[in-house]
């Protein structure tokens, strides 16, 4: 469970960033309690092969971000989430 939530308001930040690169729009919004909400309903037809990348580049920016806000805190303080 605590691999499922974001630790900090900075990863939300990030993540939140991330995304708006991705699709070249601000069309996701993280709360603080986790929920995420889109700005619009569009819908994004993939591959299954693109599905699967997408997945695994997700998979390696959250395992990345977890080790990057481990990192950091231990030099600065991060504000919890």
């Amino acid at each position: 469970q605590r691999c499922a939530m974001m630790r900090t308001k900075e990863s939300v930040n990030m993540v939140e960033k991330h995304a708006e690169a991705l699709f070249r729009r601000s069309v996701v919004h993280i709360a603080a309690d986790g929920t995420i909400t889109f700005a619009n309903d569009d819908v994004l037809r993939l591959t299954y092969s693109s599905l699967r990348r997408l997945l695994l580049e997700a998979v390696a920016f959250g395992s990345f971000l977890w080790d990057v806000e481990g990192y950091v805190d231990s030099i600065y303080t991060l504000s919890d989430n």
